[in-house]
């Protein structure tokens, strides 16, 4: 009543005004004037509309997020042990969902390339359902900033970005991935992305009627390993989570080399993850822990076919434009939001760039062992750059 009695107050005072000006700009006066008032009361609708929509919106998140906090408190002790290797509430799994028995899909929507098909016809597809995209982080591939993109544009495209908090074991057994795969399948999330350190599976090798999308990141192994090892060792001295022999915790990796072998430097019992097994997958669990050209060979296909992008870190922007391009319901824009978040000068995290390289005899000693993570790596790189490049042209 207070905006309609002082907009009839303005009118009649303007009118006055006008009243003995000559009488054809004075229609030409009135004119303006009620387009102005008009445009005034539908802005002020507006805003009050938006204003009423925005709260109806905070109250029914508070709503669901009540709800789900409530759900989750019902889930027994019992049952997230049992189910201690899933994201329970993250994800929102349904408990019930999950005890039932499992049921194979007698029908698979097997939408990925033909094997005969050419590798460059296939590049570019997406492949896979996109309502799901699982990127299977490698450790130490600019996991902080990265971490920090996909918080970013997930609020701008308002889709559902999870950051596992499982950190270990990589590898589970078939009746384990059949959990992780249920509570993927059955999300509440109209699209959701998935990042979680874990080795590739099958979906459809588990008889799941539809295969997510699965994306990652890599980074060349003497830098990768080099942070990783590193970085397990801060853990260690940080946290109550400590993966590496006592007795090598404060041992570089120059000092390791020199007092164990190589090899034993850059294992697991050292805090170093290898990179063959996050592709060759756990199909074949034993066979892809091993390092020899069968696996990888089949982490070779298990990219080709299973894997829309894989992108390297030294190209970062690079792998951002074609995650944008191939992806863009989840990525659009996804450059301007990484130019702007930080300072210019330190685009990418400083937790992902400070490492200390080994001296230039470790580095000579470690890669007769690195052999098979080269060539994969320069395999992806290749991959990798083909995209972008037929990316720009058809830009272009």
């Amino acid at each position: 009543m207070g905006l309609r009695r002082s907009l009839m107050l303005l009118t009649s005072y303007i009118y006055r005004i006008i009243l003995p000006i000559s009488r054809n700009f004075r229609y030409w006066l009135l004119a303006i004037i009620a387009v102005t008032i008009c445009f005034i009361i539908v802005i002020s609708i507006t805003v009050k509309n938006t204003s009423s929509n925005s709260k109806t919106k905070e109250n029914n998140e508070i709503n669901d997020n009540t709800a789900l906090r409530e759900s989750h408190e019902k889930i027994s002790p019992e049952a997230r042990l049992r189910y201690s290797f899933l994201d329970i509430d993250d994800l929102d799994v349904d408990i019930n969902y999950l005890n039932e028995d499992y049921h194979p899909a007698q029908q698979l929507n097997n939408n990925l390339p033909s094997t005969a098909s050419h590798q460059y016809s296939r590049i570019l597809d997406v492949k896979g359902n996109p309502n799901v995209i699982i990127y299977n982080q490698l450790p130490q591939c600019y996991e902080s900033t990265m971490g920090l993109l996909l918080q970013h544009i997930s609020y701008f495209h308002s889709y559902t970005y999870v950051s596992s908090q499982i950190y270990v074991p990589y590898s589970y057994d078939k009746s384990s991935l059949i959990l992780i795969a249920q509570s993927l399948n059955k999300h509440k999330f109209k699209q959701l992305i998935y990042e979680r350190h874990i080795y590739f599976f099958d979906h459809y090798a588990l008889q799941f009627s539809n295969h997510p999308v699965w994306i990652n990141l890599i980074r060349d192994p003497i830098y990768r390993i080099a942070a990783e090892y590193e970085h397990s060792r801060e853990i260690c001295r940080t946290t109550d989570r400590c993966f590496v022999q006592e007795d090598a915790i404060s041992e570089t990796l120059d000092e390791c080399v020199i007092k164990r072998s190589p090899k034993e430097c850059i294992s697991s019992q050292n805090g170093v993850s290898r990179m063959l097994p996050f592709f060759c997958g756990l199909k074949y669990p034993i066979r892809c822990q091993e390092e020899n050209d069968w696996a990888l060979k089949q982490a070779k296909q298990n990219i080709d076919f299973f894997y829309t992008v894989v992108g390297i870190a030294e190209e970062f922007y690079k792998f951002l434009y074609v995650l944008e391009k191939l992806l863009p319901k989840y990525f659009k824009l996804i450059r301007l939001v990484f130019m702007n978040q930080r300072d210019p000068k330190h685009l990418i995290d400083e937790r992902d760039l400070n490492i200390q390289l080994p001296n230039k005899n470790t580095t000579k000693l470690l890669m007769p062992f690195l052999k098979y993570e080269y060539d994969l790596y320069n395999y992806i790189k290749q991959r990798f750059l083909d995209q972008y490049r037929i990316l720009v042209e058809l830009d272009n």
